[in-house]
């Protein structure tokens, strides 16, 4: 059983809105890019916090696969997305 912090969790939800300038309602329903790149963020940083992918998709409205898939992409290009991950990160703490 993992033991995750769900306060920390709902600060990562509040953060990526804060960031993003995007609704919660937006991130967790929709498809356009611009939003879904977001969600993606949110859905890496749960996990990094201990939610299973299962989990994280459920709070953005998405399916456990694409978590996975999402989480290597960001992994293979984490120079890219580590200033906005910080800027999250910012917030949450």
């Amino acid at each position: 059983m993992r033991l995750v912090n769900s306060k920390r969790i709902e600060a990562i939800k509040k953060a990526i809105v804060d960031v993003s300038g995007k609704s919660m309602i937006e991130l967790e329903t929709s498809r356009k890019h611009t939003v879904t790149s977001w969600a993606t963020l949110g859905m890496y940083l749960m996990t990094k916090e201990g939610e299973t992918a299962e989990s994280a998709a459920k709070h953005y409205g998405r399916k456990q696969g694409i978590v996975y898939r999402k989480i290597k992409e960001i992994e293979d290009k984490l120079d890219h997305y580590q200033p906005v991950i910080d800027k999250i990160l910012e917030r949450v703490e």
